[in-house]
């Protein structure tokens, strides 16, 4: 929720900061397997279910924070792409070891901006 209010009411660089601060508050002991990764971020999705109007940069902050926090340095990626029924659209999504983490259904359709 609070990552919602952030980017709703301050800045994408104000929540970025603020998710940067937390994920620094690691927790060294924890796995960092395929497994604990899928875990996590499947739960960041399913809390996503019940907060309505929870959108990919939200949720791709949040699993990037709890990630973090277990010591698995998941990179932010901000992509965009052409929709012939919306126009211009972006998506969030995270990446580990080269891997792509999709949060929600969303595919790989983007152009990488970061």
């Amino acid at each position: 929720m609070r990552v919602r209010g952030r980017l709703a009411f301050g800045s994408f660089q104000g929540a970025l900061g603020w998710s940067e601060r937390l994920a620094a508050r690691g927790l060294a002991t924890a796995p960092r397997d395929e497994e604990s990764v899928a875990r996590l971020v499947r739960a960041t999705e399913r809390a996503a279910v019940v907060v309505p109007g929870t959108l990919c940069l939200a949720q791709a902050l949040v699993a990037r924070v709890l990630l973090a926090r277990r010591g698995v340095a998941a990179e932010l990626r901000l992509g965009v792409a052409r929709d012939e029924v919306r126009g211009f659209i972006a998506h969030a999504w995270l990446e580990w070891d080269g891997v792509r983490i999709e949060l929600g259904s969303d595919t790989g359709r983007y152009t990488t901006l970061s």
